[in-house]
C-alpha cells in the first residue's frame, strides 16, 4: 500500500509538472500571438488615420491623393487580412494545445488506474 501511495505521488507529480509545462508553452504561445495582433491592430489604427489625413488633402490634390489612399486601403486590407489570418491561427493553436492537454490528462488517469488495478 505505502508504495502504491509513492508511486501514485511520484506519477501526480510527474502529472503537475507536465500540465505546467504545457500551460507555460500555450502561454508563451498565446503571448506571443497576442504582441503580433496588437501590433498589427495598432498598424491598423495608425493607417486608418493616415487614411483619413489623405481624405482631407484630397481636396487639394485629388489625382495623387486618390492614388495614395488606394494604396492604404491596400495596406489596410491586407493587414486586415493578416490580423484574421492570425486569430485563426492562435484559435487552431488554442484548441490544438487544449486538446493535447486533454489527452495528456486522459493518458495519466488512465496510467494512475492501470497503476492501481496492477497493485
Amino acid at each position: 500500500e505505502k508504495a502504491f501511495q509513492e508511486e501514485k505521488a511520484a506519477l501526480q507529480v510527474q502529472h503537475n509538472e507536465e500540465l505546467r509545462q504545457l500551460r507555460s508553452q500555450v502561454a508563451a504561445v498565446q503571448d506571443d500571438q497576442e504582441v503580433s495582433r496588437t501590433e498589427h491592430e495598432a498598424e491598423i489604427q495608425r493607417l486608418k488615420e493616415d487614411v483619413e489625413t489623405q481624405k482631407l488633402l484630397q481636396q487639394e490634390q485629388a489625382s495623387s491623393s486618390e492614388k495614395q489612399s488606394g494604396e492604404l486601403n491596400e495596406r489596410i486590407q491586407a493587414l486586415e487580412e493578416e490580423n484574421a489570418r492570425l486569430k485563426k491561427q492562435l484559435q487552431e493553436q488554442q484548441d490544438q494545445h487544449t486538446a493535447q492537454l486533454q489527452d495528456l490528462e486522459a493518458a495519466h488517469r488512465d496510467q494512475l488506474t492501470s497503476s492501481s488495478e496492477q497493485l
